[in-house]
């Protein structure tokens, strides 16, 4: 007579890598949004006539981050193409008027933000 052994029961509880990046990324986005616009507006809206031109073309490289991490909670290719765009045109606007591209730790976090986000896309799109 064979008894019948009691099967394990299957864990419920799936943990999802993607789920987790995506929540992850979008905290951060939202933490990095934070920051950027008051560190932009801080001070109040700032006159673009009084700035240089290497200012003015900062904050449009801003901008284009800024809108990227707006737009990637919608469309995740745009969004990441417009960071990483705003990033690499923020990168070499420096460049061309100090001569370094070296601006510290934190900016190395927008364009792996932006890299996320598509990386998140190709995981996810059908």
């Amino acid at each position: 007579m064979v008894q019948n052994m009691p099967r394990k029961k299957k864990n419920k509880f799936k943990i999802d890598v993607i789920k987790i990046a995506l929540w992850i990324k979008n905290i951060f986005g939202i933490i990095t949004l934070t920051f950027l616009l008051a560190f932009i507006f801080g001070n109040g809206i700032p006159n673009f006539f009084e700035y240089s031109l290497k200012e003015n073309l900062m904050f449009l490289s801003f901008f284009i981050i800024i809108s990227g991490i707006i737009w990637t909670y919608w469309k995740k290719l745009i969004g990441g193409i417009l960071i990483i765009t705003g990033s690499f045109a923020f990168w070499l606007i420096n460049f061309i008027f100090t001569g370094t591209a070296w601006l510290g730790m934190y900016f190395w976090f927008f364009p792996l933000l932006g890299f996320a986000n598509i990386y998140y896309w190709l995981k996810t799109k059908k």
